[in-house]
């Protein structure tokens, strides 16, 4: 896994969402534990598991399962979540309330903008074998004589962290359609950088991450490459829209939004 950045990375999101992130300049990247899919943190736990559990790594000194099985209880693990594709059925439904928008960055904008503001740009793992094989990688990186000694505390906190970066990128193999990348960021608890938000559902811990960027003629593009409207009756209404909603909060849109390929009963 070398994490070699596709043409585009796209974010599905509601129109209220758009005129928020086109407005504030920044997405909003969710605690880990607040996702939809409450058990996600877990399905790298069980990867972590499983190399652990048969021996992959050799002997192991000073760290134990229960204790990274702890440390992710404990994470302040915020993400903020893009596709490879930007007209995906199963996007539409999940993300963008089924007539919505979806936003195509670009990935090495988004990457030198992560950078910069303590965040990292990685792919998901959907594959028990993909995950293994990084898992291991990452691990014998800190061997010692072929040995993982944990025993300096230095050492333990530094591996810890990689465990939990690794972890955030796992998932289930049934979501392997999203190919998700997402854009990582492990917060201090006592950080005043988080913010919580009020949801239909309850309050919600984020970190703001910045998209400001001006392209090569001094233009802010917010690092977007293009915007597709969802399914929708009214397409070309909403398209135009759009672009005057760019243009109020002075985004400069490289093109003029496409439109989605699936029909607006589909969804």
């Amino acid at each position: 896994m070398t994490d070699a950045l596709p043409d585009t990375l796209c974010h599905y999101t509601t129109y209220s969402g758009l005129a928020g992130i086109l407005q504030s300049k920044e997405l909003w990247c969710t605690h880990l534990h607040y996702l939809n899919d409450s058990q996600e943190l877990f399905h790298g736990a069980g990867a972590l598991g499983r190399v652990f559990s048969m021996g992959g790594l050799g002997p192991i000194e000073g760290i134990s399962i229960d204790e990274i099985e702890l440390e992710i209880s404990r994470s302040n693990i915020f993400a903020g979540s893009f596709c490879k594709n930007d007209d995906l059925l199963s996007q539409w439904r999940g993300y963008s309330g089924g007539s919505g928008v979806s936003i195509s960055f670009d990935p090495q904008s988004l990457k030198e903008n992560a950078i910069s503001q303590g965040f990292t740009l990685k792919e998901c793992l959907y594959e028990f074998n993909s995950q293994g094989t990084s898992l291991q990688g990452l691990s014998v990186s800190h061997m010692t004589n072929r040995k993982l000694d944990m025993r300096d505390e230095g050492k333990k906190e530094k591996y810890i962290r990689q465990l939990l970066d690794f972890i955030a990128r796992c998932k289930h193999p049934s979501f392997s359609e999203e190919q998700e990348w997402r854009i990582l960021k492990n917060a201090e608890s006592k950080t005043n950088d988080i913010c919580v938000s009020p949801q239909p559902n309850g309050l919600r811990p984020y970190v703001k991450f910045s998209l400001d960027r001006k392209d090569t003629g001094g233009r802010n593009d917010l690092c977007i490459k293009s915007i597709r409207i969802g399914p929708h009756p009214h397409q070309d209404l909403q398209a135009n829209a759009v672009k005057k909603l760019a243009r109020q909060h002075g985004i400069y849109l490289h093109e003029d939004p496409k439109i989605s390929e699936i029909p607006f009963r589909q969804v």
